[in-house]
């Protein structure tokens, strides 16, 4: 009798077990989704085709804040081998001598389409991580009162993370952070 109820116990414990322990199998390992971002990243970096979602910016003299990324309205930067596109904010304050008091400029906006662009850098072992540097004319403007060449410093762990700085001249740097994402099919230019 013993004999017959340890032998239904063990079968019923691998009928509620099995399926437990097939199920963590499949499920992705934190070392295995860590090194299939990474490699995402590596992939991405090489061909410098990678699409940036921005989740917090960063003033130098401000209040850093959390955006939420959407495709309809998300703040974004989108390197695409020779070509450059970027919706941003520019809340920065204007450089001047250590006497005058400083002014905000909240008005300020980077935008971008489709610009050529060449993109300066690669992976950088002293900080681990891929550091791009690329210069664009702001509302793909180069001529007249309005135009303004404005320079951008990515830098891209191999987590997915990005720290992004835009300078804008004869203002004070800012700086963005999000991730490296799937470019949405909004953002693909035709």
């Amino acid at each position: 009798m013993k004999k017959f109820f340890y032998i239904v116990s063990c079968f019923i414990l691998l009928t509620f077990i099995s399926p437990y322990a097939q199920g963590q199998t499949k499920k992705e390992s934190r070392k295995e989704r860590k090194e299939r971002i990474a490699k995402m990243v590596d992939d991405l970096c090489s061909k410098r085709d990678f699409f940036v979602a921005v989740t917090r910016l960063c003033p130098k003299n401000g209040v850093a804040q959390n955006v939420i990324y959407t495709t309809e309205s998300g703040l974004y930067a989108d390197f695409n081998v020779n070509r450059f596109s970027c919706e941003l904010p520019y809340n920065a304050t204007t450089i001047r001598s250590s006497t005058q008091a400083y002014s905000t400029n909240d008005n300020l906006h980077l935008s971008s389409k489709n610009q050529p662009a060449t993109f300066i850098g690669g992976w950088q072992a002293n900080y681990n991580c891929y550091s791009y540097r690329t210069v664009f004319w702001n509302n793909n403007d180069s001529e007249g009162v309005q135009a303004v060449q404005v320079t951008i410093t990515v830098q891209i762990y191999r987590n997915g993370d990005i720290i992004m700085m835009a300078e804008w001249p004869g203002m004070e740097p800012m700086t963005y952070m999000g991730s490296i994402m799937d470019r949405p099919s909004s953002a693909i230019e035709e």
